[in-house]
């Protein structure tokens, strides 16, 4: 899945895979931060062929070219989806951002209108500051699950363990199958370390009413990560957006209910052709 290649973007180069090439570009926009483009696998692939998936990882992520730590901004992801949507000679393109990548694609609806492209929030917050903190977020978990947390002597072993709330059963057993299709990941724990102090550049909650693109709210009603409220506080704020929520999922809706999240992306796309 990473037969891909590096895209100038002006100061940095981007990892980008293209898993289809034919339908409307929609350019998808993991999370983390620390990971990579495999946090999608090979969930999206079904959209093809009416969506032309566009895996990227983002600037100083996965195998893109490092970074100096001072560009790991939102303002500087967003501006670089732009240059790679320029570069790639796209016309019209649409934008999924899941998690992190969320704010992103956010950013990019609010600094970039001329882009016009169409915005799909999946399990995104506008303001960090009100995200649950770790131990919010372990403390109905299994003990073992937290149990294997504190234990975690790496990067990969605790964040492969932090999967488990990540899901809405901590116990599901397509997790063991995300992981295996999700096992090339590149994670640059360099890069988590830098961007863990978020500030202001990560508080958009005052802008939402600026965005003017056609948005898309996908949001797991069981999400102890990025808890749902803040899922229905993008859709209160945004002009117009629509939410669509998933009742049996968690952080991941895409795994964990793929075949409606997948509906759900398809019929939002279809209107731009």
């Amino acid at each position: 899945m990473h037969e891909g290649r590096l895209v100038d973007v002006g100061d940095t180069r981007l990892f980008v895979v293209e898993r289809s090439r034919e339908g409307f570009p929609l350019i998808c926009l993991h999370g983390g931060p620390g990971v990579d483009h495999y946090t999608f696998a090979d969930y999206l692939d079904p959209l093809a062929p009416d969506v032309r998936v566009i895996l990227v990882d983002q600037r100083g992520h996965g195998r893109s070219d490092d970074a100096p730590a001072e560009t790991l901004t939102m303002q500087q992801f967003a501006q670089d989806v732009v240059a790679l949507a320029g570069a790639l000679a796209l016309g019209e393109f649409a934008v999924l951002g899941h998690s992190l990548g969320g704010s992103v694609a956010l950013r990019v609806a609010i600094d970039h209108p001329d882009a016009a492209a169409p915005t799909i929030l999946s399990a995104a917050t506008a303001s960090y500051s009100a995200l649950p903190s770790g131990a919010e977020r372990v403390a109905g978990v299994a003990p073992e699950v937290r149990e294997q947390l504190e234990r975690a002597e790496d990067f990969r072993t605790w964040f492969e363990t932090y999967l488990g709330i990540c899901f809405a059963d901590e116990r599901d057993p397509r997790i063991a199958d995300y992981l295996r299709r999700r096992a090339p990941m590149v994670l640059r724990e360099e890069t988590a370390k830098r961007m863990s102090e978020r500030g202001i550049d990560h508080e958009l909650a005052d802008r939402l009413a600026t965005v003017s693109t056609r948005t898309l709210v996908l949001h797991g009603r069981l999400d102890r990560v990025t808890p749902l409220p803040l899922g229905e506080e993008l859709a209160r704020g945004i002009p117009a957006a629509q939410l669509i929520v998933f009742e049996r999922s968690g952080h991941f809706p895409f795994v964990e209910e793929q075949d409606a999240y997948l509906g759900a992306v398809r019929r939002f796309l279809a209107a731009q052709r």
